[in-house]
Order: structure tokens, then C-alpha cells, then sequence
């Protein structure tokens, strides 16, 4: 979604209408799992046996840690955007349409195609694993919503041993416990006997993984994943205007957005708009 238009007027009509729509799907598909309602993602039975069957592969690795391996990271889906466009409502042509569904297809065994209603089928590893990847992506979309970070950074700062975002991770998906720098920490606490780290690991894993401090979830994860994707080029009253059109802002005061911004820790942003 790169958009680096020159003229800066059609720049940032250019990042309105490419950012809109996407976002307005985004939500959708936000409101479909309604996470922060629920406590965890819980797998179907059907699809919980065949994960049991393979002997619960690890999903870590599908965690996109850095921008460039998030583009390939399905690499049998051609076109992303597409696909996020996807109308869940209507199941036949979602089925039809999307590519993920059709490589699960694609991927299915003889004994799957043979099968008959009733009968137990399990997924292969294959499919297994795009359902893990798709499970990890879910995991990876809500850090913004959830910490008002960027899931990149996040993991970044995790990567270099920041323990406050070890935790936050841990919170969201506790099998990131088993990571090599989760498990650094773990070994320098037990070493040095930190006993306070022990104490806030317990409580990480402890916490609903869907639990966030943001108030607006949706307000965060807007602006923070389409902060460097061309949001930071508008000035807050076309911020103000671009939320309040997708419905996710509720104030009429454009300053509060101001403060909302700056609580998030995105750029310092100048109040006043400026001059085209």
C-alpha cells in the first residue's frame, strides 16, 4: 500500500481514498471475531484435533517480525488487499472468492476429496499451518488495537530484550514464553534471582490476551497502522475528518485527537493545520 505521490494535494487525496476502504474492511473483520469480548481465539474442535494429531506445531515463526517478510508472508495470496476486501456476510462468494480457502483446497488429500458427511477428516500439515499463520496474523493485527504500538516495533524491542514488550507479548500469545528472548530473560531472572520479573511474567500470562488499556481500540489501531502508510501527512483536521467518517471517533473536539496522537506516542504533530 505504498503511496508516494508528488504533488502534495494529490498526496493526500491519494492516502484518504487508499486508506479509507481498506480500513473500513479492517474494522469489519475486527467486529466479526469481537475479541475484546471474548477471552481468547478458540480453535473449532475439528481443526483442535487436527493441531492435536500433528502434535500442536509451533506457530512463532508465522509472526511477521519485520516489513519485508510481511508482504510474502502468505505467498500463495496474490493480491492482499483483495482479499481483505472479502465480504464475510456472504459466505457462497467468500468461499468461492477467497484465495486463502482455495489453497486449503488446493492442498486438501485424496482421503479429504473422498470424504462424506460425518466423516472425520483432518487437516495435513500444509493446511494446518496456513490456519496457524492466519492465527498468528490475527495475533500480529491486534497488537496496534491493543497496545497502540507498532506490532514491528513491539517485537523489535521484544527481540533486544525490552521486558515490558516480552510481556506484552506474552499476554497476547503465551506460547511466545518458549521464544529465545523470552527465555534469555527467563534465565537472567532466575540467575539473579529477580523475583519481580517472575511476579509480572505471572500476571502476563495470567491476563485475558485480548485485555487493553486503549479505551478506543479501534481509534489505535487505525492510527497506528496507518501512521507511516500516510496518515502522519495530514494535518489533525483532516485526521479528525478521516476518523470521524470511518464512525470509530466519537468527540466532535479535533484537539482531543491531537491528544489521543501524542498519548500514542506517534510523531509530534503541529496543532494548527497547515496551509496547502
Amino acid at each position: 500500500m505504498a503511496l508516494n505521490p508528488n504533488n502534495n494535494k494529490i498526496n493526500k487525496a491519494k492516502i484518504k481514498n487508499g486508506l479509507f476502504p481498506f480500513f473500513t474492511q479492517f474494522l469489519k473483520n475486527f467486529d466479526l471475531f469481537e475479541l475484546p469480548k471474548n477471552e481468547s481465539f478458540v480453535f473449532n474442535p475439528e481443526l483442535f484435533k487436527s493441531f492435536e494429531k500433528l502434535g500442536f506445531p509451533d506457530w512463532c515463526a508465522f509472526y511477521p517480525l519485520d516489513p519485508e517478510s510481511a508482504k510474502n508472508h502468505f505467498s500463495f495470496v496474490e493480491d492482499m488487499d483483495k482479499e481483505m476486501s472479502l465480504d464475510a456476510d456472504d459466505m457462497d462468494k467468500f468461499l468461492k472468492d477467497s484465495q486463502v480457502i482455495n489453497q486449503y483446497r488446493k492442498l486438501a488429500t485424496k482421503e479429504q476429496k473422498e470424504s462424506k458427511e460425518g466423516d472425520e477428516v483432518f487437516f495435513n500439515k500444509e493446511q494446518a499451518d496456513i490456519s496457524l499463520s492466519s492465527y498468528a496474523w490475527l495475533n500480529f493485527a491486534f497488537i496496534a488495537a491493543l497496545f497502540g504500538e507498532s506490532p514491528f516495533a513491539l517485537f523489535e524491542k521484544a527481540k533486544s530484550g525490552d521486558k515490558d514488550s516480552i510481556l506484552k507479548l506474552i499476554q497476547l500469545d503465551k506460547s511466545l514464553i518458549q521464544s529465545d528472548w523470552s527465555m534469555k530473560e527467563i534465565k537472567k531472572a532466575q540467575l539473579s534471582g529477580d523475583q519481580e520479573y517472575f511476579k509480572k511474567l505471572s500476571k502476563a500470562i495470567a491476563t485475558n490476551p485480548y485485555k487493553a488499556k486503549k479505551v478506543n481500540l479501534k481509534l489505535s489501531l487505525v492510527l497506528v497502522f496507518g501512521w507511516d502508510e500516510g496518515l502522519k501527512e495530514l494535518t489533525n483536521i483532516e485526521l479528525f475528518e478521516f476518523v470521524k467518517k470511518l464512525g470509530i471517533y466519537g468527540s466532535d473536539d479535533p484537539d482531543s485527537l491531537y491528544r489521543e496522537i501524542k498519548r500514542l506516542g506517534l510523531r509530534k504533530r503541529i496543532k494548527k493545520e497547515q496551509a496547502d
